[in-house]
């Protein structure tokens, strides 16, 4: 009844809805009218599928207004019926690590299955997808929801039924983590029941939605609502599931019991004590099994039971503890290893029982904690008491210092360890120990008990140490207390004395003496007597003093160590008289203490005996002992004797000491330095240094000096090549010149220092006298001046330097070189100036010619003043020489500034004193010369052309030379001395077919002067500039150097000079930065082009169009020639940039018209074939309705025509006038009538044709205007012409055309057709 089939399903027609199904619809369920039934009305429309005829699968809405003015769109696709409620509900309560839950499980309605199963057939059409699509998004169940009683367990309600907030389903992608409500599971169920459940991480939930539509799907959730996690709690649930537009029915109801099992212990198992002690002990158990998988942390409550007077039973907790490792399961149970705990602080004297309580640890778990599994021991476990017992190991006894030596300066200190039973136990804080002595011969009697507390700070204390279980006594005693004349060992016990039991006595301890060893002599030492000369007589002898040393005496062997380093030491220092080898009377004695006894390795302690007491005739001898003193105080310690039996002494050594005589110090030449130097300059002086009071003698004329030449007898300066070569003399008082003692760290303040000036000879050497009492050792020899080196040209006939010779030098630095001043000089002075000493260091000092100047930091300016002028010189540091002893001494003084002029000056010196500075150098230029033509080459020392194109060329020439690098400079053989080369460039034109430049000639007017590539005539222009090129240095052989020139215009003349210089650091100060050697330059590049030419040429008329007006002609021909790619600088012929015609009457061969010049821009047609091809529209005041000839000719870029091709055939540049086919023989010929009814009068004809045949698509298009004529039947007068319409037509010849007229009055009318070209523009060529 008007329904329509597509594809496999059938749609009704729309229609109204009936009035109350429409008030149902009007007032949804708690929502506002949805529509007014004065104004519209509803109407709907229904599908089904063909395979279940008579079922509606699909509903769709519209509202259509009362008048039918105005319809909706039309709604999605929904379901006629509402979702069938869920089947085979299933409840089970669920205990995990994310807490408890009610696990729900159902299954879709098979008639909802088959219901969306009918999409699937909907076929492929725009209707069957868009049902397909609607569904999936209005019939499949998006919602769910629960409600909930609570029931007894016999199923009984106890509570009316709760409805719960209403949950999404997630789609089949989304996995249960991915949500944090309701977690749903999907499962499919097979033609044959089989549940195949799709988890999301499967690949079945990546499949397409019809993968789910032919079996019903099965879901599951998670409902977690704590209100509900009530223990031993029975719930009875309901599910529904809802679409977008409605909600199911209640499922049947799933009962559900809320019960968690506690843990309970490993079968067979039970609480052991593992081990105790009087205050622990130590329990084991299996592990408890959960009777949850997800639940495996544990949590152990440890309860102790005490069982003391009247046996009262009151548990306490210890301790709580939680194990999460996993459970083990019942299989497990050979492998897993028991818990241990470690019950603390239990008292000996009770008795306990012990339990072992477990819960889950899991807070999640809530309430369902309270039930717990248990296990208790079996066994009481009984009193601990505690037994004291004597170990094998000895005590240990050390002497120690009191600390307090009013009553005794010694104290013991005595180590013991004992056991106590059962271990662990608790000791009494109290104890008493007891002594025995040994040695001596017998056994002394035991001393009375003692306390032995428990308290750090006690004397006599004990220590339990558990981790060893040991107990540590360490008692304090003091060393009166006990006999001190012979060795002791101690036994020891300790007892309890509130049970009145003791240990056995301890082996005896090791022998200790309470007496001190005395200190002994380190081994090996002897006593050092060292004389002092330099008294005044009155005991008749020179002897100041006499200095007596040793080391410090160490610690006997029975004495610590550190007893030794606490104790003070007191030394006795004799000295008494030798006769006969046997020791005498003593003749003087001295203790002293020292402040330490802890003193380095070589440390000496020394004693001054005075001179004055010691007798001028007599042999002495001398001894040192010592003994101990407790520190701080004059107390000494008790010793062993005998007391003096360690000392050192010189009694029965094979010689005895005897005072001496006069004696003279050596005096001491030392260098001149400071003041002095600069007082005495070069004159001949020594500088002697003496002890203060001999030099007062010498003043006061008691001493005199004594003086005597020597000369050198070989090579080699030193003390033992010199000879004397006179006698001593005595030097004159007024030649001495007293002089400040330099203060500086290490100075003897005692020594004094005097000046000997004006001496004779180059060598000396001094000695002191006292008139007939004798004479002091000779001093070392001296030089009294030192040679300075003169400054000279170079080496003499011999090759030998015998002065100062100054060059240029070079070092390699970098990719260059740098230079240096080097100054050389001969290591040895010449014979006649040899002496004693040789030399040690030199000094060099410049002056800058110029102005100012700025040296290096360490550089040391100085004023020097030259008569009445004054210079200032640059003092370099001071610089030592080798050991070398034959050669020349070679500096090079780097520091330099380039470019300047320098004068230099050095000074010598021994370990005495300097030589004055010598004579200034001549200035030396720190630079080098400009570079200039290798001479070597000759004529062949030019720029040359290697190779040249179009617009390039490559230049070659050879490196520059250094003029003074072979015989004047200093050079390291790695040293590479660089330059800049600059390249210049000179262009000038030509005339057409001239083969030498043209001077001052300007450039073609038409040439554009802002090109960048444009070279200006007859100006030298810098192309290039090389920098860190080779020069020529030694005769070296460099190669060839090149260079690639480009941008060249192909029609000019070109030269090219090269300069070079060297770098700023090797060129002169007067050399500016643009001072350029002389150029090297090449002679003229010829201009590089081709001739250009053309072939003959070809002409064609171009029909009219659009853009095109009447007349145009294309010309095509052959360029010779040109570069016909795009345009290049290295080409050999310039690329095409315009052209222009001529044309004259084919018939007469009269006068060439030429028309314009024209520039060519962008891309031109028939390049590629060497063939250029334009089109001439503008053809000037020709006449053209006669034939045409034309010559064209081309322009390159450099302004050059070609010649003029050959004049092209005849062209007729006329367009031809449309022409009917067949000729216009009659009127009917070709317009013919054909009958089209009553009210129409049909016109045909064929298409008109170009008059010439011409086939240009230009003359396809052809306008029609359409007149006709009346001619009235009564009268012989006929009408004028009237359009009827234009039209344009592009029929094919053999295809008429035909035209429509009204139908004609009364009178009779002539019709006619007039044709032109519909695309020739500005042409009125009619057929």
């Amino acid at each position: 009844n008007g329904s329509l089939l597509v594809g496999n399903v059938v749609v009704s027609e729309w229609r109204a809805v009936r009035t109350f199904d429409k008030a149902r619809l009007d007032q949804p369920q708690g929502g506002s009218p949805a529509l007014s039934v004065a104004s519209s009305s509803l109407e709907v429309r229904v599908l089904r599928g063909l395979h279940l005829s008579g079922h509606c699968d699909a509903v769709q809405l519209r509202v259509v207004t009362v008048a039918g003015s105005a319809v909706s769109p039309s709604s999605a696709w929904f379901p006629a019926r509402a979702p069938a409620a869920p089947t085979r509900v299933e409840c089970r309560f669920q205990v995990g690590r994310d807490g408890c839950a009610l696990a729900l499980r159902w299954q879709e309605d098979p008639e909802d299955c088959a219901h969306r199963s009918r999409l699937q057939k909907c076929g492929s059409t725009p209707l069957g997808f868009s049902v397909r699509h609607d569904f999936e998004a209005t019939a499949r169940p998006a919602l769910w929801q629960t409600r909930v009683r609570q029931v007894a367990r016999d199923g009984e309600p106890r509570s009316d039924w709760r409805v719960l907030p209403a949950e999404s389903l997630p789609s089949k992608r989304e996995t249960l983590g991915d949500r944090t409500g309701p977690q749903v599971m999907h499962s499919i169920h097979d033609r044959e029941g089989h549940e195949d459940v799709v988890r999301p991480d499967s690949p079945a939930a990546l499949r397409p939605p019809a993968a789910y539509a032919t079996a019903p799907e099965t879901c599951q959730a998670l409902l977690r609502n704590p209100e509900l996690m009530v223990p031993e709690a029975c719930y009875q649930l309901e599910v529904r599931v809802g679409t977008t537009q409605r909600w199911s029915g209640w499922s049947k109801g799933a009962d559900v019991f809320l019960h968690l099992p506690p843990p309970v212990p490993t079968a067979g198992d039970s609480l052991e004590v593992a081990g105790h002690t009087p205050t622990t002990a130590t329990l084991q158990w299996l592990p408890f099994l959960p009777q949850s998988p997800d639940l495996t942390a544990l949590e152990y409550r440890i309860l102790a039971l005490e069982r003391g007077v009247g046996d009262r039973r009151r548990w306490r907790t210890v301790d709580t503890v939680v194990d999460d490792a996993p459970a083990p399961s019942s299989n497990e149970f050979p492998t897993v290893a028991p818990l241990q705990y470690v019950v603390q602080h239990l008292h000996p004297d009770l008795r306990y029982v012990f339990a072992v309580e477990c819960r889950y640890a899991s807070a999640c778990v809530g309430g369902f904690t309270e039930k717990c599994g248990r296990l208790e021991t079996q066994e009481i476990l009984p009193e601990r008491h505690v037994a004291l017992v004597a170990s094998e190991v000895a005590p240990e006894v050390d002497m120690t210092l009191s600390v307090s030596h009013t009553s005794h300066p010694l104290a013991l200190r005595l180590r013991w360890r004992f056991l106590a039973k059962p271990s662990g136990a608790n000791l009494p804080k109290s104890l008493c120990y007891q002594l025995r002595c040994t040695g001596g011969g017998g056994d002394e009697p035991p001393y009375p008990p003692a306390l032995l507390a428990s308290e750090p700070d006690a004397p006599a204390k004990f220590h339990y140490d558990r981790q060893a279980d040991v107990v540590c006594v360490d008692i304090a005693l003091s060393a009166g207390e006990f006999p001190s004349g012979y060795p002791l060992a101690f036994h020891l016990r300790v007892g309890d004395p509130s049970t009145n039991m003791w240990t056995s006595w301890s082996p005896a301890s090791n022998s200790l003496h309470l007496a001190l060893a005395p200190p002994q002599h380190a081994e090996g030492d002897v006593l050092m007597i060292t004389e002092s000369m330099g008294g005044r007589g009155q005991a008749g002898h020179e002897v100041e003093s006499v200095i007596v040393s040793w080391l410090p005496f160490r610690a006997a062997p029975t004495t610590g160590a550190e007893m030794h380093r606490l104790l003070d030491v007191e030394y006795t220092v004799e000295v008494f008289e030798v006769v006969n080898s046997r020791r005498g009377r003593p003749i003087h004695t001295h203790t002293l203490r020292p402040a330490s006894t802890v003193l380095e390795s070589d440390y000496r302690h020394t004693y001054t005996i005075p001179g004055e007491v010691l007798p001028a005739d007599a042999q002495l001898g001398f001894e040192v002992y010592g003994v101990y003193l407790y520190p701080g105080s004059d107390q000494r310690l008790p010793l062993q004797t005998p007391a003096v039996a360690s000392g050192l002494s010189t009694e029965g050594s094979e010689t005895a000491y005897r005072p001496h005589g006069v004696v003279l110090p050596t005096p001491k030449v030392v260098p001149l330095t400071g003041d002095v130097l600069d007082m005495v300059g070069g004159a001949p002086c020594l500088a002697v240094e003496l002890p203060g009071k001999h030099l007062e003698d010498v003043l006061a004329g008691e001493l005199q000096f004594e003086l005597r030449i020597g000369c050198t007898a070989q090579e080699g300066a030193s003390n033992d090549n010199v000879i004397p070569s006179s006698g001593w003399r005595v030097v004159s008082p007024s030649a001495l010149q007293p002089v400040a003692q330099p203060l500086h760290p290490g100075t003897d303040r005692s020594m004094r220092r005097v000046l000997l000036r004006d001496l004779d000879g180059q060598t000396c050497q001094v000695r002191l006298r006292k008139d007939s009492l004798g004479q002091s050792p000779a001093s070392a020899w001296a030089d009294v001046t030192v040679w300075r080196p003169l400054p000279t040209s170079g080496a003499d006939e011999d090759g030998e330097i015998s002065g100062i010779v100054t060059s240029l030098g070079a070092a390699a630095a970098g990719r260059g070189c740098s230079l240096y001043a080097h100054l050389c000089w001969p290591v040895q002075p010449p014979p006649a100036h040899r002496g004693a000493l040789p030399l040690r260091k030199y000094q060099v000092r410049y002056r800058v010619q110029g102005g100012d100047y700025a040296a290096p930091a360490h550089h040391k300016p100085v004023l020097v003043s030259a008569g009445e002028e004054a210079h200032w010189w640059y003092e370099m540091p001071e610089v030592c020489l080798g050991d070398e002893r034959v050669g020349v001494v070679q500096a090079q003084i780097r520091e330099l500034t380039a470019g300047r002029a320098f004068e230099f000056c050095v000074r010598l010196a021994n370990d005495l004193r300097w030589s004055d500075w010598s004579p200034a150098t001549p200035w030396l230029s720190i630079s080098l010369p400009r570079p200039v033509e290798n001479p070597r080459l000759g004529p062949a020392n030019s720029v040359r052309f290697l190779h040249s194109s179009a617009s390039s060329v490559r230049l070659g020439w050879s490196p520059f030379h250094v003029p003074v690098w072979d015989q004047k400079i200093h050079c390291d053989p790695s040293a590479h001395v660089t330059a800049e080369y600059r390249i210049s460039m000179l262009a000038a034109s030509c005339e057409p077919g001239c083969e030498s430049p043209r001077r001052n000639a300007e450039p073609h007017p038409e040439e554009s002067t802002d090109d960048p590539h444009r070279t200006a005539p007859n100006v030298w222009r810098v192309v290039e500039t090389l920098y860190n090129m080779p020069v020529v240095v030694n005769g070296s052989s460099v190669a060839t150097l090149d260079l690639q020139v480009g941008n060249l215009e192909p029609h000019l003349f070109y030269k090219f000079a090269v300069h070079a210089r060297l770098p700023a650091a090797l060129r002169a100060a007067e050399d500016h930065d643009e001072s350029w050697g002389n150029a090297l330059e090449s002679g003229w590049l010829k201009p590089r082009v081709s001739a250009l030419g053309s072939s003959h040429a070809t002409a064609s008329y171009v029909m009219p169009t659009a853009a095109l007006p009447v007349g145009a002609v294309q010309l095509a021909w052959k360029l010779e020639g040109f570069d016909l790619q795009a345009p290049s600088w290295d080409a050999k012929a310039a690329f095409p940039q315009g052209y222009q015609v001529r044309l004259r009457p084919a018939e007469a061969e009269g006068e060439w018209v030429e028309l314009p010049a024209v520039t060519l821009e962008g891309p031109l047609s028939g390049l590629d074939a060497g063939t250029l091809s334009v089109v001439v529209s503008d053809l000037g005041c020709v006449d053209r309705s006669a034939p045409l000839q034309f010559s064209v000719r081309a322009r390159d870029r450099l302004h050059r025509w070609s010649t003029w091709s050959p004049p092209t055939g005849s062209v007729v540049v006329a367009v031809p006038a449309p022409a009917p086919q067949r000729a216009e023989t009659a009127p009917g010929a070709n317009l013919v009538l054909v009958p089209a009814g009553p009210e129409v009068i049909r016109l045909q004809w064929y298409p008109f044709v170009p008059a010439a045949g011409s086939t240009c698509a230009a003359l396809q298009r052809v306008e029609y205007r359409i007149s006709h004529r009346p001619d009235p039947a009564d009268s012989a007068q006929q009408g004028s012409w009237k359009v009827l319409d234009v039209v344009v037509n592009d029929n094919p010849p053999t295809q008429p055309v035909t035209f429509d007229a009204p139908a004609p009055d009364r009178f009779h009318h002539t019709f006619r057709v007039v044709a032109r070209w519909a695309d020739v523009v500005g042409s009125a060529v009619q057929g």
